[in-house]
């Protein structure tokens, strides 16, 4: 049974949640979410750190 709410955080409420830290590569494969949930979250005026990294990619952690 699928649960209602958004199907990915950039779609999510993001009122008061504590400050957020997203990370994305230069050679992100997606690299369009991270940046728009920055622009929401300071939008919605929710600190956000995003680190962008020259050596990161899509599926850095393992």
């Amino acid at each position: 049974m699928l649960r209602p709410g958004p199907d990915r955080p950039v779609d999510a409420d993001l009122t008061g949640p504590a400050p957020l830290m997203a990370f994305i590569g230069i050679r992100d494969l997606l690299p369009p979410p991270p940046r728009l949930l920055q622009t929401r979250a300071r939008h919605d005026g929710v600190p956000i750190d995003l680190k962008i990294d020259d050596a990161m990619f899509d599926n850095w952690i393992r």
